[in-house]
């Protein structure tokens, strides 16, 4: 069985959420006033925002619970939890959140659908066009680290 890490998983699910249809950022901890870091975070068309926390080994799904700030905010929609398939078991996992599951071939599965905080809101355009200079600027320093790299 291979082991996948939060790379494979975190391209794996932009791959499932579709970047063609919606805006895809992975490690939101500024500009939207979040307390904590969305590891991937999905806006839709209607700018309703997905949160999806990744988690590839036991100790660190325990780890989560010991955080101050319990992944809530009322611009977070939806809540998954996402998971290399052989932690999908997990009794740790909560059971209110959602839940995806990643085979050792990239391929996502909903296993959980989650349960929709009826409090959050639409981004606002403004918003919007903040977690899309994040993402822009992600793009930049990616092409950075890669060109060194050579």
């Amino acid at each position: 069985m291979k082991k996948l890490h939060a790379g494979n998983i975190e391209l794996a699910l932009a791959r499932f959420f579709n970047p063609r249809i919606n805006i895809i950022v992975p490690n939101v901890s500024w500009g939207l006033g979040f307390n904590y870091e969305c590891d991937l975070l999905v806006v839709t068309k209607a700018g309703y925002a997905t949160e999806i926390e990744i988690k590839v080994i036991r100790s660190d799904i325990r780890a989560d619970f010991s955080k101050r700030h319990a992944h809530g905010s009322n611009k977070i929609r939806r809540f998954f939890y996402a998971v290399p398939d052989y932690l999908a078991n997990c009794d740790l996992l909560p059971i209110d959140c959602g839940l995806i599951s990643v085979d050792e071939n990239l391929r996502c599965r909903t296993l959980r659908p989650p349960k929709l905080n009826k409090m959050a809101r639409a981004l606002t355009d403004k918003e919007i066009n903040k977690l899309l200079h994040l993402g822009c600027m992600r793009i930049w320093n990616l092409k950075e680290s890669l060109y060194a790299r050579r």
